[in-house]
C-alpha cells in the first residue's frame, strides 16, 4: 500500500498505533516496518544483558521475542509510543533472562560478565563519542542500569534519536529527556569506573 508507505517515511517514530492495527489485520508490511524500528532498540538490549553473545544468537533471541509480539499483540493495549517500547524492552530482557538461566543450567554454574575497566575510556563528554574499550564490555555495564536508564541511554546513542522524539517516546520535556539521559550517562560513567 504506497500511502502507507509514504506516512511511515514521513513519520518515523510516530503512527505506531497504525502499524500496529495493520499487523493485527495481517499486514507483512506492517510487521516487517515494526521490526526496522525497533530492532536497533531490541539488539541493543539483548547485548547489553547478555555480555559477547553471537550476531547468529542475536537473531535467533530476537525471533523468539517476534513469536511471542505476534501471539500476543491481540492483548497490548496501545497507550502511546512509549508503551510499545516497554512492553517489547520487557519481553525482550526477559528473553534474555530466560536465556542466561538456560545457559547457566547447561554449564552449571551462574553466568558472569568479565569486567576490565582499564579497557574503556571515560563515557562522560558528548553522548555520540565512540569507546575505544570492547562494545560487549559497555553494554554489559548498561545492562546492569536499571530499565529507564539503559533504554534512554539506547535511544540517544545506539538508535540515534532526536531529543523531541527521546521526550516524545518518554512522555516527558525535552528539558527532562536531557536531565534524565545526563543521569543515565552518570550512572554509567560511575559504573564503568570514571
Amino acid at each position: 500500500m504506497s500511502d502507507t508507505s509514504e506516512l511511515l517515511r514521513e513519520n518515523l517514530l510516530g503512527n505506531t498505533d497504525f502499524l500496529l492495527e495493520r499487523a493485527r489485520a495481517g499486514s507483512q508490511s506492517a510487521w516487517r516496518a515494526i521490526l526496522r524500528r525497533y530492532q536497533t532498540m531490541l539488539e541493543a538490549h539483548v547485548r547489553s544483558v547478555i555480555v559477547g553473545i553471537s550476531r547468529q544468537d542475536v537473531e535467533d533471541l530476537l525471533q523468539v521475542v517476534l513469536a511471542r509480539v505476534f501471539l500476543h499483540i491481540e492483548r497490548f493495549h496501545y497507550e502511546g509510543e512509549g508503551s510499545f517500547r516497554r512492553w517489547l524492552s520487557t519481553l525482550v530482557v526477559n528473553e534474555c533472562k530466560n536465556e542466561l538461566k538456560a545457559r547457566a543450567a547447561q554449564a552449571n554454574q551462574v553466568p558472569t560478565v568479565p569486567f576490565d575497566l582499564s579497557r574503556l575510556e571515560d563515557a562522560r563528554g558528548a553522548e555520540r563519542r565512540e569507546l575505544s574499550g570492547d562494545l560487549d564490555l559497555l553494554l554489559a555495564h548498561m545492562g546492569a542500569l536499571d530499565e529507564a536508564d539503559r533504554d534512554v541511554l539506547i535511544m540517544r546513542y545506539f538508535e540515534g534519536l532526536s531529543w523531541g522524539a527521546v521526550a516524545e517516546v518518554l512522555g516527558c520535556s525535552i528539558d527532562k529527556a536531557h536531565s534524565d539521559y545526563a543521569l543515565a550517562m552518570e550512572r554509567l560513567a560511575r559504573r564503568l569506573g570514571a
